[in-house]
């Protein structure tokens, strides 16, 4: 859900990853889950965040590495064997 549309549209795992988690315990809220379900989500996603704060400073400087899916460069396909 949430991890897919953010990668998508920034190709930021770490992005994607700490939005997932931060979405968790409100998805889990809605749904009517326990108040204890509720905390551990939460605590976790806090969790998630503060492991992840070299990647949201870098972000937040613009220097976060993005994942590509293009060729890499200078590179050929193997030739076919006959």
């Amino acid at each position: 859900g949430i991890w897919i549309v953010i990668f998508a549209a920034t190709r930021y795992v770490s992005l994607a990853s700490i939005s997932a988690s931060l979405a968790l315990p409100f998805a889990v809220w809605v749904l009517g889950y326990s108040a204890a379900l509720i905390g551990v989500t939460g605590a976790l996603a806090l969790l998630a965040t503060y492991k992840h704060k070299s990647n949201i400073k870098r972000l937040l400087s613009g220097t976060e590495n993005r994942i590509t899916f293009s060729k890499a460069r200078g590179s050929t396909p193997p030739k076919p064997t006959a």
